[in-house]
């Protein structure tokens, strides 16, 4: 309670001289207690954005909505009082434009002279014959979501459909805000334990009907079911989600009881438009048999997606006056990159007609490409899913707007699945999907730009404008240690592409940093402080912002003598298969501190077959923040890691241990030598600069970095 509220509630009428007493003391101590900058520290500022369309004009009777509280946005600016020491999710509306969802936190601002300031807002002008789309990835609300896991059920027996809302309420206000929005349901729908599975697939599972209420409370408006799960209970599966579509009128294609079925689109007109979807999967079954497809006139299955079905289903639809969209199913499981079969099949879809292609399956995000003046996204990623892979809770949706038959922009939004739950994704996880999506892209000749956190995709024919800044560092280097210069804390889309220095003979590296929570910021949008992506003891244990080396979250274990040592790991195995150099980094403070230890555990796979790697110990004692670094590799046959660290009691008394900006950074292989002016070719997913020496002398950088802006000339 503040001190406002209780000297409000302490009525004057009944003022007596104890409480006129307690009332002063309270000043005293508030005066004492706060620092001159609590605001800052608090959280709680006055905060002030500008909101304006693609041309650069500003946006004029828009509303604000946040914290459940709506804002008028004037002459395209707006001044709110708000708390962000979490992430909040921003709901710009207008009658003008498309409403915009955007997630900030507290590192989003820029401080200046006390002021906050949030990133310029561009919202999406409506026209006449404009729709904007909304695609997500991988969802289903089966297997474990309706298990007791941490002793909870996500999916209850009896409340599936208010539960598959709770499942989705922190991207509803995102998903709602389309004219249509779509989602890759892979999943049947069947409300009891079926007798008989499909004996051949290794994983099988169904959700429950209820969860398409749910999906239609979020705003979707079709489900596409052409994957390989609508065929895991046989016939019955199919029969049962074509009979619970139907009853709850959830449009769906990609499914039928015979092959002529499955191939049927699903039609509608929208703003004017005539647009037909395609559901397909990419491949009948392997050797399994039956197969997941449909076939014929009398076996059931998903549609079969070839490089000539889809072409012939795609004409047909042009042919009738409708403008494609097809949803296709297909890749390599938590591959990088799209293999050459998706490419060939995404394309020969444009070639007959196809304005849009949206890929899912391999469970990860790939980048999007620009073929004919028309968009393809070649992995969506997840969006609902109970899967235990660390790689598939960074992922995005994304909207897209069309003038009929061509491409106007799409925006991607990054979220982050927390828990098997998709939420708005900030902070680190943001900018990791936003680096690894515009790295991708680039390799398939698509430059994005940003908008507040949104990664912008525009045709070819909009002109973009590469601008450059300098940022500067000092590193003190010997020969024992190597340096480190972080530049996490740059927006996504700026990317290094120089560095110059008056000091010759230092060797560097470029790395990026691959842990992503080991700062213990909040990193997402859902009114909740804790990313709770590291175990550790509760009586020991609790995230403070008393004392941080940066940002406004560490990690405190308090302890006593008479306590035990308390372990603190990472919560997820971290995926590696590239056997480059690896280093653990972070920063430790201690008073009165036990012994601290860490090691690293690598895993062959995701579940079995742990070997111990390399450990170390950090000064305990008091001091204050020391930099720890360890380098590792991944022995031969092992893909997984995770870092441990141990506190020990103290000898005597209270001891204290916190822990921030722990990182691990990824190596790319090779080495340069620094010189004046030596221009780089960047990944842009590099955030990191190690910076080694054989003498002892500090040196001086300046690092050039390059973005695009879309051009409003």
């Amino acid at each position: 309670m503040s001190l406002f509220k209780v000297v409000a509630k302490m009525h004057l009428t009944y003022m007596t001289p104890k409480r006129i007493t307690l009332f002063f003391l309270l000043i005293i101590i508030f005066f004492i207690a706060v620092p001159a900058d609590a605001e800052t520290l608090s959280g709680y500022r006055r905060i002030t954005g500008e909101v304006i369309d693609e041309y650069g004009k500003a946006v004029n009777a828009a509303t604000l909505k946040v914290d459940n509280k709506t804002f008028t946005v004037k002459n395209g600016r707006f001044s709110i009082p708000l708390n962000l020491r979490s992430g909040k999710l921003f709901i710009f509306e207008s009658d003008r434009h498309y409403p915009g969802a955007f997630a900030f936190d507290e590192k989003d601002l820029r401080i200046s002279n006390n002021a906050a300031t949030l990133p310029t807002v561009t919202l999406v002008s409506r026209k006449k014959g404009r729709v904007m789309f909304t695609f997500t990835g991988d969802a289903m609300m089966g297997r474990r979501f309706a298990r007791e896991w941490r002793k909870k059920v996500l999916i209850r027996k009896g409340s599936e459909a208010e539960d598959a809302k709770k499942i989705l309420r922190h991207m509803m206000p995102i998903t709602r805000i389309a004219d249509f929005s779509v989602c890759n349901f892979e999943s049947p729908t069947i409300p009891y334990k079926p007798s008989k599975r499909h004996m051949e697939k290794l994983f099988t599972f169904y959700s429950h009907p209820g969860c398409i209420d749910g999906f239609k409370w979020a705003g979707f408006d079709y489900l596409a079911l052409g994957n390989n799960h609508q065929y895991d209970y046989l016939d019955l599966g199919v029969r049962e989600t074509i009979k619970y579509m139907t009853e709850k009128k959830m449009p769906f294609s990609g499914i039928g009881l015979n092959e002529h079925d499955a191939m049927l689109p699903y039609r509608i007109t929208l703003n004017g438009s005539n647009y037909s979807i395609l559901s397909f999967v990419g491949w009948e079954s392997g050797n399994w048999s039956p197969k997941q497809t449909a076939k014929g006139e009398h076996k059931a299955g998903a549609a079969l997606g070839t490089v000539k079905t889809i072409s012939a289903a795609v004409k047909q639809e042009t042919d009738k006056g409708f403008f494609p969209i097809v949803e296709y199913h297909g890749g390599a499981e938590f591959s990088l990159r799209p293999g050459k079969s998706t490419i060939k099949k995404a394309r020969a879809a444009i070639d007959n007609g196809a304005q849009l292609f949206i890929g899912h399956h391999p469970h990860v995000t790939h980048g999007f490409e620009i073929y004919k003046d028309r968009l393809i996204a070649y992995s969506m990623g997840n969006f609902v899913f109970d899967q235990w892979h660390f790689e598939t809770y960074q992922s995005f949706i994304i909207h897209v707007w069309m003038d009929g038959n061509l491409f106007h922009r799409a925006e991607i939004v990054p979220i982050y699945i927390k828990r098997f739950l998709p939420r708005p994704a900030t902070g680190n996880v943001r900018n990791h999907i936003l680096k690894m999506t515009s790295y991708q892209s680039s390799k398939l000749g698509v430059t994005l730009t940003d908008n507040a956190g949104h990664g912008v995709i525009t045709p070819p024919d909009v002109a973009l404008e590469k601008k450059t800044f300098s940022q500067n560092f000092s590193v003190a280097l010997n020969p024992a240690k190597p340096g480190f210069v972080s530049l996490r804390d740059r927006s996504w889309n700026r990317t290094p592409i120089q560095i110059k220095s008056k000091q010759n003979g230092v060797r560097f590296k470029l790395g990026k940093e691959i842990l992503l929570f080991g700062d213990f910021e909040d990193q997402d949008a859902d009114n909740t402080k804790s990313s709770r992506t590291w175990r550790y003891p509760k009586k020991y244990g609790k995230f403070t912002n008393r004392d941080v080396h940066s940002g406004r979250s560490a990690l405190s274990i308090q302890h006593t003598a008479a306590g035990s040592t308390a372990e603190i790991r990472f919560a997820h195995k971290v995926k590696d298969r590239s056997r480059r150099l690896l280093t653990l980094t972070g920063y430790v403070k201690a008073k009165n501190a036990g012994r601290i230890r860490g090691k690293l555990r690598f895993w062959k796979t995701n579940s079995k077959e742990a070997a111990d790697g390399a450990s170390f110990e950090i000064a305990g004692g008091t001091h204050d923040w020391k930099q720890f670094q360890v380098d590792f590799k991944l022995p031969k046959g092992y893909h997984y890691f995770r870092p441990y660290f141990y506190v020990d009691p103290p000898e005597q008394g209270k001891g204290e241990v916190i822990f921030d900006d722990i990182a691990v950074v990824s190596w790319e292989p090779g080495t340069g030598n620094l010189k004046d002016g030596f221009a780089l070719k960047w990944d842009s997913r590099n955030d990191y600069l190690r910076l080694e020496s054989d003498k002892s002398q500090v040196v001086d950088l300046v690092v050039l970095n390059s973005y695009y802006e879309t051009s409003l000339k």
